[in-house]
């Protein structure tokens, strides 16, 4: 991917939003390769194995090290609702949000990271987009995302005080 790369995420999401048949399962080649590029060494893994609380739509690792996983939804899809336990996705939030120790939940334009069960971080992109473009930090986004992913492990006392 040249050039910037969050220009070109954005570009790719808003092309498949007009075609006007996109789904959830749309725009995942194009997260995919966001996170690839902002962070080298992390593996963005589509449609990974099952685990103990469900099928989150990503894995994340780094030289087959674990570090977390996306649960992604359709553009638009109300993640307050989803936060909250409630609509078609809230029990898979509430099994998600108890069961996975590093999480982000996104719509693709939205992102909401998780650790142990709390919610650490909401990003919107279209400020990540206007950071990457006019702020004294262009890696805003990348640094971001690097903070969710190498995020320091918890302590299993921690990670279990919260199950």
């Amino acid at each position: 991917m040249g050039g910037n790369p969050i220009e070109t995420y954005r570009r790719q999401i808003e092309r498949e939003l007009e075609a006007g048949d996109a789904t959830e399962h749309t725009h995942r080649p194009a997260l995919k390769t966001l996170l690839e590029t902002l962070y080298p060494g992390v593996t963005a893994t589509n449609e990974p194995k099952r685990v103990a609380c469900g099928a989150p739509d990503f894995s994340l690792t780094r030289k087959k090290v674990p570090l977390g996983h996306l649960e992604t939804k359709d553009v638009g899809v109300n993640l307050e609702e989803m936060e909250r336990g409630k609509g078609p996705h809230g029990e898979q939030f509430t099994r998600y949000r108890d069961g996975l120790p590093n999480w982000i939940l996104t719509d693709y334009l939205e992102f909401r990271w998780y650790v142990a069960g709390e919610k650490r971080l909401d990003a919107y992109f279209d400020e990540f987009e206007w950071r990457f473009s006019n702020r004294d930090n262009p890696c805003l986004f990348r640094d971001t995302l690097v903070r969710l992913i190498g995020s320091r492990k918890m302590e299993f006392k921690k990670l279990t005080a919260t199950a």
